[in-house]
């Protein structure tokens, strides 16, 4: 047995089937780690993807639509004005670990000459949240607060 001992430690054999019992046990603690600590992967995937589609509606396609003029200021007031209506929200997306990878990843349309398309389908959304009052984003702040 001696021989097919991967390395041993004050008497204690590493064999070949203890390796992958130890690997096994290493990935299973991985997988449990959040569910553990309080968290569900499917929750966090969750409100990844809320603060992604969040940036990208509101930051993400601000900086996307800064060659649309007028469209472009009215997106950024209808953003501050919605940041003035929602602070929790705002602050919920922004704290969040998840908001540095969303402002990372997003990559605004290719095609230039839809910005001011883009600039004002974001405005139009945001006013609808805003349209709907504080019950308009329930959901979300239940997502972001998990």
């Amino acid at each position: 047995m001696r021989d097919m001992a991967l390395f041993s430690v004050k008497g204690f054999v590493m064999t070949p089937r203890s390796h992958q019992i130890a690997a096994l046990g290493f990935l299973f603690l991985a997988y449990v780690s959040p569910v553990l600590a309080g968290g569900n992967p499917e929750a966090e995937k969750q409100k990844s993807n809320t603060v992604s589609q969040l940036y990208q509606m509101t930051y993400g396609s601000l900086g996307g639509c800064s060659a649309a003029g007028e469209s472009h200021a009215q997106l950024a007031q209808t953003i501050a004005d919605w940041r003035k209506a929602q602070p929790e929200l705002f602050a919920l997306m922004e704290a969040s670990p998840y908001w540095a990878d969303a402002k990372k990843n997003y990559t605004p349309p290719a095609d230039a000459s839809k910005s001011k398309e883009n600039c004002d389908a974001a405005e139009n959304m945001i006013q609808q949240f805003m349209a709907g009052g504080p019950e308009a984003v329930t959901d979300i702040l239940e997502t972001l607060k998990k």
